[in-house]
Order: C-alpha cells, then structure tokens, then sequence
C-alpha cells in the first residue's frame, strides 16, 4: 500500500497534525504545514467539523471549537498551498463526503471510534482510512473492523486501513504509552499498523517503528512563540520532527528481513572460520 508518496511495506510515513494549534488562523495552519514539510513530515493533517453538530451550544467547548473551526474553503485553500499531501480527521460526519471528494485519505480519531454514522460514511468515500483507537477496547475496536470489511469491497480496498494504536491522554506519560503491546493488538485487525502520539518527544515514536509501525503521526507546533498550552505542550517542533525522520527511517532499515546468512557475511565465513583440524582462522 502507497500512502502519501510512501511504501507502507518498506518505509515510515510521518503525519504533522496540526491539530487546533493553528487556533483558527489559517495563516498560522499555513506557516506551521510549511515547517512541518521543511523538517521531514510526508504529509499534513487538519481536523474538520461542524461546530453545531460536535457541541451543544451550552457546552462551555462550543465558543473555542467554533473559533478553532476551519471551513471547507480554508481546508481547499491550504491544500492549494502546501507542498506535501493533506488530509483531515473527519470529526462530524457531514464532512466526510466532502473531504473523500477532495483529498487523498481520512482520518477518523479515537473519540469517533464506536461513532457508527462517522465510520460508516468515511468508508462509503472509498478513501484510505487511518484509524486511531485510543480508550478503546478490544471489542470496540473488532466491531469497527467489521465495518470496514464490507462483503462487496474488493481486497485492495479493505487493506486500505491503517489502524494507528493511540493513547488519549493529554499528555500521555512514556509508561502509560504501551506501545509494543499497543502494535500487537493493531496487527490483529490488518496489515498496516500505525501509532498517534501524545507522549511529549520522540521516544514512544521511535518504539513504534521498531514495533513496525509503518505510520507515525504526531501533533506539531512551533514552541520557538512560547505556546506550550494545550496541545502545544504535546507536540514536536521542527527539530523533534528531523530527528524523528532521521531516526525512524534508520530503525526501519534495520527491521529488513533476509536469510540466515546475510549476502554481508558470506565472504567473511571463509577468512574469519577457524580450521576444524588445526584451529587456525582462514584455512576453512
């Protein structure tokens, strides 16, 4: 499976989600997909929704949800200006035709797990899914699968789901990440696994590509401004993101499966063996 320019067999996709940081200044979402692409991100994630039908208007989120609300035209309009692939967890349902219409993938997000309308018309796009499965539980997460295995879809389609293990806790703490057995419980449910990441740094990050992870999203902000509220005090910054791009391809080069004996190694067996009969290297 191709996502975003990567080969999800052999190589880690990294995912920059915006997420609210941007704070409902589509100039600021520009500026910050523009680092995130500069520092190594394959691809930038916004979030949509209708605000009306994510809160009741009493609800104390409300206010700051719809100041945080990116339109349909600010979503086409960054789409138009930033260099790498983008896409947007669909957090409302409404959206989901539209964002299936005009980007590459969709995000659906942990809260949105068990929320059968939002699976049900993020799978009738055809798109590529990533799902996250944070407070989740094993039940919850196989009867979301059923929904994506739809009897007519062909093979290709149903393997278009990356199930991305995810803890939703802001921030979650390095113990709490359980990303080994996190990877396991995802590799259950399809061939493309992924983790979504919301332990400050880079250590749980690295962890799941050893646990092969073939997508790695993390939040991303600039903490140069000093914004380290909310989701800010979470997310990578453009250097956390370089190194994690450098790191994380080195740690999937090393999961590449061979033989017995590596091509590297053959021509050392004869110098370095040592001689049944006289115990002297080089003579086998």
């Amino acid at each position: 499976m191709e996502l975003f320019g990567r080969d999800l067999n052999t190589e880690v996709c990294l995912v920059a989600e915006i997420g609210s940081n941007h704070e409902g200044d589509r100039d600021r979402a520009w500026e910050l997909a523009l680092m995130a692409s500069g520092a190594g991100a394959d691809a930038i994630k916004y979030q949509s929704y209708t605000t009306e039908l994510l809160y009741h208007p009493d609800d104390a989120r409300f206010e700051q949800a719809k100041k945080f609300e990116l339109s349909d035209e600010d979503l086409l309009w960054l789409q138009a200006r930033v260099v790498i692939p983008t896409f947007a967890s669909c957090i409302t349902h409404d959206k989901a035709e539209f964002l299936g219409e005009n980007f590459p993938a969709i995000k659906i997000a942990s809260a949105d797990l068990t929320h059968k309308p939002t699976i049900e018309a993020c799978v009738a796009t055809g798109k590529p899914l990533l799902i996250s499965t944070g407070m989740a539980n094993y039940e919850e997460i196989l009867a979301t699968s059923h929904l994506t295995s739809y009897p007519e879809w062909d093979e290709e389609h149903v393997e278009s789901v990356v199930w991305m293990h995810c803890v939703s806790a802001y921030p979650t703490s390095l113990e709490d990440s359980h990303v080994a057995l996190g990877m396991a419980t995802m590799q259950e449910f399809g061939s493309y696994v992924g983790y979504s990441n919301h332990t400050p740094g880079i250590a749980a990050c690295l962890s799941a590509i050893a646990c092969e992870a073939s997508v790695v999203e993390v939040h991303f902000t600039d903490k140069k401004d000093g914004r380290d509220f909310r989701d800010h005090a979470l997310s990578c910054d453009a250097a956390d993101l370089r190194m994690l791009r450098h790191l994380g391809d080195d740690i999937k080069l090393t999961l590449a499966s061979g033989g017995e004996i590596q091509d590297c190694e053959i021509g050392n067996r004869k110098r370095m063996r040592k001689d049944k009969k006289t115990g002297f290297r080089g003579l086998t």
